[in-house]
């Protein structure tokens, strides 16, 4: 890893992108938008759901709410909605067979899948004008940089660079 200082102006100025991009990425509108365009027939909240589910596998219910950062309550009726529409199953835990977990069913799976493909289309076309060389570079330099944001999460030190 390179030891050079890094710039000021050029820190603030990819904040200043990660703010922008953030803000925009997790707007209620750009999700409605997104999950509207995805055509899977859910809610922003209940495609939240199948994404983690489709990434992470099966998951109990608290953990699933956690990560899409909604109540318990709230957690349970996007379960049955989606349960209700034969996406998204319960079933025992292997690990704790009293516990309960969620997992998308097929159809949940196809549903999962037409998310993902709007991401694909949405990165697609974002990416449209840009040579092979940059988005090569940017898919190495955006992996590198959601491994360091991974090690921040879990970094329980505090530890402040300069």
């Amino acid at each position: 890893m390179g030891s050079e200082e890094i710039d000021d102006a050029l820190l603030h100025k990819i904040t200043v992108a990660e703010r922008q991009y953030l803000s925009l990425f997790l707007s209620s509108s750009f999700r409605e938008r997104f999950v509207g365009r995805a055509d899977a027939g859910v809610g922003i909240t209940e495609a939240r759901v199948m994404w983690e589910l489709d990434a992470r596998g099966p998951m109990r219910a608290g953990d699933l709410a956690e990560q899409v950062e909604v109540t318990a309550a709230a957690m349970t009726k996007a379960l049955a909605r989606l349960r209700d529409r034969g996406l998204v199953e319960q079933r025992a835990d292997t690990g704790d067979g009293r516990a309960r977990v969620a997992a998308l069913t097929a159809a949940g799976r196809e549903r999962a899948d037409l998310l993902t493909a709007e991401g694909d289309r949405m990165t697609r076309r974002i990416l449209e004008g840009w040579s092979v060389h940059e988005r090569s570079q940017f898919a190495t330099l955006l992996g590198r940089f959601a491994v360091g944001l991974q090690e921040y999460a879990q970094d329980e030190g505090g530890a402040q660079g300069s």
